[in-house]
Parts: structure tokens; C-alpha cells; sequence
């Protein structure tokens, strides 16, 4: 719940609240105020490092989907630590993928990080068999 209007208006309600014996009303939206946050914090957050070319839109997909957002996605030069992008270069070769998964709720991130851990294993693993 986000309180529309400035505090000086918060207070002057308060005040007359106070005078006129609305005391429990005023106390209760100072609960409310202080019990829901702004929806565009995100507390829990978690960087992917050096994510596969091929996972990064299957990463950002089941990101939506668990209550997660991309905060970043940045393309990181193996070879120069100034070379950073935040797109996708030309010529992609050379380049770290890193992705900033945030949510209100670290278990949503820690979800998202045993999916990708899971799927990184099981695309081994697979690897390993067309080997064998």
C-alpha cells in the first residue's frame, strides 16, 4: 500500500485524528504503511556467473515464471576486465554471461538456482552419454 500525498499531509491527519479521538484509525495506517513494501524493492539476489549461450533465454523465461526478475545481464570480456556490454556483442566469442536474478523472497531465488543447477547437470550428463 503506498500513501498518496506528501508526510506532512500523513501527519496533519494524524494530528487531527489524535484531537478528535481517531487514534486506533491513525495507528493502523501507520501499521499497514510500514507492513507492505514497495513492490520494485527486491531483497533476495543471486548473479549467475559465466552462464552458457544457450541457457541465458531459458534462465530469464523461468526467472518470470518463479516470481523472479532479471535485474542484469551483462556480456564480460574474458580478456580485458574493462570490456563490459550490456547487450550481446557482435561476435559473442570471448565474452562471460552474467545475470542478476532478484525477488522478494530468497526462497524463490533458491529455487531458481537448484532449476539451473539441475539443468546444467542434466545437460552433462547427456553429454556424457552421446561420449560414452
Amino acid at each position: 500500500m503506498t500513501h498518496k500525498g506528501s508526510f506532512k499531509d500523513y501527519t496533519k491527519v494524524c494530528f487531527f485524528s489524535m484531537k478528535t479521538g481517531l487514534h486506533s484509525i491513525c495507528q493502523r495506517k501507520e501499521r499497514e504503511m510500514s507492513v507492505h513494501q514497495n513492490p520494485n524493492d527486491m531483497n533476495a539476489k543471486y548473479e549467475f556467473k559465466n552462464i552458457n549461450k544457450e541457457l541465458v533465454d531459458w534462465l530469464e523465461r523461468e526467472s518470470l515464471e518463479n516470481n523472479c526478475r532479471v535485474e542484469k545481464k551483462e556480456w564480460k570480456s574474458k580478456y580485458n576486465s574493462y570490456v563490459v556490454y550490456d547487450y550481446e556483442p557482435f561476435c559473442s566469442d570471448g565474452f562471460e554471461i552474467n545475470v542478476t536474478i532478484s525477488s522478494y523472497d530468497i526462497n524463490y531465488v533458491n529455487f531458481l538456482k537448484f532449476l539451473f543447477e539441475n539443468k546444467v547437470k542434466t545437460i552433462e550428463f547427456l553429454k556424457g552419454c552421446l561420449t560414452a
